[in-house]
């Protein structure tokens, strides 16, 4: 087990994210270490003659056509063939969302996509980052919460007619945000 840094036991941080990054032996059967996993057995598992499989990989050659790097070109290529296995991760767009956090989660997945590449497991390994930008859920992304001074959780909420069902992008701050 690693030793938990004295700055993270605090309220903010929950007992169960101290005792994953302390690798705690509890946290095991919930978490799988990418060091112990058997990505060819994994890979293996796709079902490669999925027709959701075949729509994805139609729609992400018609979607990314137009992209200009030559990796980007070559990975469009790839699906193609029948031994292509995604690497997908995402994020839903929200309101304080760290932009760090998106590109690291970017940064992961073409990371990842390259090291099994570079293992030649007999598959075609392509990162896809998925980015949420059609949410319909106005009450689910409509507050954040934060930590008060004495650590006790707070939310903050903007209030608006969420009765239309529209892509939350289209929704638009009313004059009188900073009153309510």
């Amino acid at each position: 087990e690693k030793k938990v840094s004295e700055v993270l036991k605090t309220p903010i941080y929950n007992h169960f994210y101290q005792d994953y990054i302390s690798e705690k032996k509890e946290t095991h059967e919930f978490l799988q270490n990418f060091k112990d996993i058997d990505w060819k057995k994994l890979s293996n598992s796709v079902c490669f003659d999925n027709h959701i499989h075949e729509k994805v990989k139609e729609n992400l050659i018609q979607t990314n056509s137009d992209l200009l790097s030559s990796k980007s070109k070559e990975n469009l290529n790839l699906p193609k063939k029948n031994n292509t296995v995604f690497i997908v991760t995402g994020q839903q767009l929200g309101l304080l969302a760290s932009p760090l956090y998106t590109i690291y989660k970017m940064i992961t997945a073409i990371k990842l996509a390259d090291k099994l590449n570079s293992q030649k497991l007999g598959f075609n390994y392509i990162p896809v980052f998925w980015l949420e930008s059609e949410d319909h859920d106005f009450d689910e992304v409509n507050h954040f919460g934060i930590w008060d001074k004495q650590f006790k959780p707070k939310t903050i909420r903007y209030n608006a007619d969420s009765s239309v069902k529209k892509s939350v992008r289209h929704y638009k701050f009313e004059k009188n945000i900073n009153e309510k």
